[in-house]
């Protein structure tokens, strides 16, 4: 379990804490053997290395309210992976090894790292970017003596797209919250931005629906407060959750659990009002979850006996509603685009 703002979630961090270690060694090795370089995956769009004596120890300083939370989960993966003398501390006049620094100038994403006399002053402008330029240090770090170690790095980085996205499909397997959370670790270091949650399908409908209880499927093994934790340990660690109900096809829980409401056909849960007012109440159970989402994916492929007209009348009715989430419309492939007044909505994606 790592960082402040998570203690709700039950996530160990052995395992994430063997890959970090491996990784870490790979990327030591590689320093070590390419003289005054280091090993990032993805590779910065610009990177030196300053020559003198590497920065040693890490005492973080964060003066910016929105990266605290993130700065004690960096500082607890430094300890988990040896740093045993990682600290955090407030006050400004103190000497700090790591620097945290707000700049609205940069992207999003965007981050840099400089080196100056005795520190490395990190800016971003955004949880994401503070998030990318971590799991940069992370991987450039040395261990030594319990002590972390870097050397002068001065880095101008961010992604060259702005969705990079992991599914995990829980609609067929029942991982666990540990496992997520695993997961998210995981993006994290890699920089992978978005997971995309495939929450329901014929074999399990993993989200535990206060609105309709009978849908869930209880080896899925998670609860309302589950998922709350999971969007908060994501956020902190500058990953956002998509989540996707997969209708009007590979949603037989659905209709056979509440058959008045969702009708007993894929083209019943396509035209029926109670259908399209039930899944309206499904996302919103969703979306005031997983709050930080810019998108609503609502499947919408592989729904066989639904003529592709009504397919495209039916997610053009969800897009409208989506719209005024706020949230913006993905579907998997499924009926062709159409054409004239039966057209899937240009910017559903």
């Amino acid at each position: 379990m790592i960082g402040k703002s998570n203690m709700k979630i039950p996530v160990s961090m052995h395992a994430t804490k063997i890959v970090f270690i491996i990784l870490l060694f790979l990327t030591v090795f590689a320093a070590s053997t390419q003289a005054a370089s280091v090993s990032i995956i993805p590779k910065p769009k610009s990177i030196t290395i300053k020559t003198g004596t590497p920065l040693s120890g890490v005492t973080l300083r964060c003066d910016v309210a929105e990266f605290t939370d993130h700065a004690y989960t960096f500082i607890q993966v430094l300890r988990s992976i040896g740093a045993r003398e990682a600290a955090m501390h407030s006050e400004k006049g103190k000497a700090a090894v790591i620097i945290f620094n707000k700049n609205v100038a940069l992207p999003v994403e965007a981050y840099s790292i400089k080196s100056q006399d005795k520190s490395l002053i990190v800016s971003a402008s955004s949880i994401s970017g503070i998030a990318r330029a971590t799991a940069t240090l992370i991987q450039a770090v040395d261990i030594t003596d319990g002590k972390a170690v870097w050397p002068r790095l001065n880095i101008i980085d961010q992604p060259d797209n702005p969705y990079r996205s992991f599914m995990i499909d829980m609609g067929r397997n029942p991982h666990s919250p540990e496992t997520l959370g695993h997961v998210v670790n995981m993006m994290w270091f890699y920089k992978v931005n978005y997971l995309h949650l495939h929450l329901t399908d014929d074999q399990l409908f993993s989200w535990p629906s206060k609105k309709f209880p009978k849908l869930y499927t209880k080896k899925s093994g998670w609860t309302w407060a589950d998922f709350e934790a999971l969007e908060l340990y994501s956020q902190t660690r500058g990953i956002t959750i998509i989540p996707e109900l997969e209708v009007p096809g590979h949603s037989s829980i659905l209709r056979r659990q509440y058959p008045a409401i969702f009708g007993n056909t894929t083209e019943e849960l396509a035209t029926l009002p109670s259908a399209q007012k039930g899944v309206e109440n499904l996302i919103d159970e969703l979306l005031s979850v997983f709050k930080a989402t810019p998108f609503f994916h609502m499947g919408g492929d592989e729904a066989g006996g639904v003529p592709e007209e009504t397919q495209r009348d039916f997610i053009n009715r969800l897009n409208k509603y989506i719209q005024t989430k706020g949230k913006r419309t993905i579907v998997w492939e499924g009926p062709r685009l159409g054409e004239g007044l039966n057209k899937v909505a240009e910017d559903v994606i």
